[in-house]
Parts: structure tokens; sequence; C-alpha cells
């Protein structure tokens, strides 16, 4: 088994829990984990993530946050056996951080996060997805308290409303990625990311009380949109589309899982979104063969056609296209379950008859 000192020197100043579970330590305590950070006055990255089996309790991470002052980037994900005293020493302790990763830590509070927006300054990326018990009032205080924030990823935080993302509109203006999925959002708030200029990266499914005009009005005032998700929202139709389509030259990505589209969506995008790489109409019960051929001849650079569970889709069509456009990678139930069995046959599981 290595000792402390050779994984310490190995890590080069990042310190991770898998890492230390690979080189034979899968039980780590606070003592060890304490040591492991002391033994260099430049640890900048540590990794904690998925540390349910381990034996660190929050005195241990808080003593490493206290010694650890030039960390810049902590991965803290899942760590729901910490509690909101040990996340809030992030911002006490740890005042050079530019990375945080807090997602499915159900125990984080707007305490604690008032405390890390107060102490950290210079952070640029902070996931807190699944931490259900943040509100408005932890997310204005990430706005006005990191103005330099460029990628935020709130998804299933259900407390967050209009409130808080209106405060991010109003600081955060160098946001660059934004995820804020099943959030309790409206077109009140929705409407104010228009100020975005910068904004890259979009993900608002399943937020079911966005109207296809407010999100033709944030497409529009947000040229440089690469990746846009408006999932789960039946609303979303194929004006909302052309305007997408038209309003954001550089979109490659594309999510339209169980929206309102049909041939005509389609036909919008393979006409005027002319640097689509993928895009995804899976649960589109609407769209035909007529929807699917269009974009297939006109999107040029079209590169992923997800249509999972449209039924009106035959496979006729698609034996067809596949032959047709074999640089386009098509994707629905009968497909994936193709690909699955050429790999079973490929990893020695053949299927045999019962007569063999």
């Amino acid at each position: 088994m290595p000792s402390v000192q050779e994984m310490a020197s190995s890590g080069r100043g990042s310190i991770s829990l898998a890492a230390v579970r690979s080189k034979g330590l899968p039980r780590l305590k606070d003592s060890t984990l304490v040591q492991l950070t002391s033994l260099s006055d430049r640890v900048y990255s540590l990794d904690m993530s998925d540390g349910k089996s381990t034996l660190v309790t929050d005195v241990g991470i808080q003593k490493v946050l206290k010694q650890c002052p030039f960390l810049k980037t902590v991965k803290m994900s899942r760590s729901f056996y910490l509690s909101d005293e040990s996340f809030a020493s992030l911002g006490i302790h740890c005042k050079n951080l530019t990375s945080i990763s807090l997602d499915g830590c159900f125990t984080l509070t707007d305490t604690a996060l008032k405390e890390i927006s107060g102490g950290c300054p210079l952070l640029q990326e902070l996931n807190i997805s699944q931490c259900s018990k943040v509100s408005d009032e932890g997310v204005c205080a990430v706005a006005t308290g990191c103005p330099d924030l460029k990628r935020f990823r709130l998804d299933q935080c259900v407390k967050v409303t209009d409130v808080g993302i209106i405060a991010l509109a109003e600081y955060c203006t160098n946001l660059e990625y934004l995820h804020m999925l099943s959030c309790s959002l409206t077109d009140a708030g929705i409407i104010h990311l228009k100020k975005l200029q910068k904004l890259q990266v979009l993900d608002l499914s399943n937020v079911t009380q966005l109207s296809p005009r407010c999100l033709e009005a944030v497409a529009v005032n947000c040229p440089r949109l690469e990746t846009l998700c408006v999932s789960l929202n039946r609303a979303v139709d194929d004006k909302c589309m052309r305007a997408i389509a038209l309003g954001c030259p550089l979109l490659r990505c594309l999510s339209c899982v169980a929206c309102g589209l049909t041939d005509t969506g389609l036909q919008y995008l393979g006409k005027y979104a002319r640097n689509l790489e993928r895009l995804d109409v899976a649960w589109c019960g609407d769209i035909t063969d007529a929807g699917i051929i269009a974009i297939s001849e006109t999107g040029s650079s079209l590169r992923y056609l997800g249509f999972m569970r449209c039924g009106q889709v035959t496979m006729e069509t698609i034996e067809g296209l596949l032959e047709q456009f074999p640089h386009i990678q098509y994707s629905n139930f009968i497909l994936e379950s193709r690909k699955l069995l050429e790999r079973a046959e490929q990893a020695g599981f053949l299927c045999q008859s019962d007569d063999e």
C-alpha cells in the first residue's frame, strides 16, 4: 500500500477521493485527509465527490479547507453526509476558488451559499443542481457576490423562481452557460435572460410556464447560443423553431423532446439553422416521414437526429435515409436496439437460436 506522502506527491497539487481509493485506501478518514493536504502548501484542487463510503466528517473537511487557502477547484458532488457548515467553510477559508461543484448536496442551504458568494469573489463556475433547499435568497447572493460567474447549474432547484433569475441576469452579465431544468420559472423572469449577450448554453427543459413567444425573444437577443434545451414543453411550437433558427446563427445543438413540433418546424430548422449538428425531437408525435426527410436533405451540418417514439416515422423511410445520408446518425428505438445487439455480438455474446 502506498504511503500518504507518495499519494500526495503524485497529485501535483490535486487531491482526489477517487484517486486515493484507487491507490488502496477505500475508507478515507479525517486524519488521513488532513495529512494528505498538509504535505503541500499549494493544494489547488480537491475532489471529495461521492464520499459516502469514507469516514470523513464535517470536522475533517473543515480542517482541510482551513489549511488549503489556495484551492481553486473543489468538487463535493453528492456529499450529502456533510452539513451546511462544511459548505459554508468554502467561503470562509478558500478565497481563491474559481470552480465549485456541490450538485446533489441536499443539505446545502441559502446560509452556506451566502457565505460562499461573499467569500469567493473570483468564482466563475458553480453547480448546485438538485440542492432542493436553495431558494432565491441564495441565488441572489451569488448574483451580487460573484459578478465574474460564467457557468451556473441549478437544475431541479425547485425553490428558485423569477426573482433569482432576474438577479442573475442583472449582475452576472458574463454568463456563458446556464442550466435551469425544472426550476419554478415563468416568462416574467425568463425574459430577462435576453440581457445575457455572451450566453452560449441554455437549458430551460421542463420549465412548463415558458411561452414560445418569450423563448423567441430570448433567442433573438442571445446570438451566441450554441446549445439550447427546451424539452418537455408542449407550448414550444414550429413558429418558435423559425425564430430560434434565424436568431441563433451559431446554434449547433437543439433538444426539443416532447415539444409541440410538426414537420413544419423541422423544415424551418433545415432551411435556416445552417450550423445545426445535433437535433433531438423524441416524443414529438406529430412529426412524420416528411419532416425527417426534409431536415435530412436541407440540414447541411446535421450529424445526429433523434426521433425516439415519433410513431409516424416509418422504418422504410429511415432505411432509405441511412443509405442516402450515411454521415447522419439517426436514433430511434429500433436503431438503438440494433446497436446494442451489434456491440453484444462484437463482445462475444452471440445470440443463438434454439436449434443450434
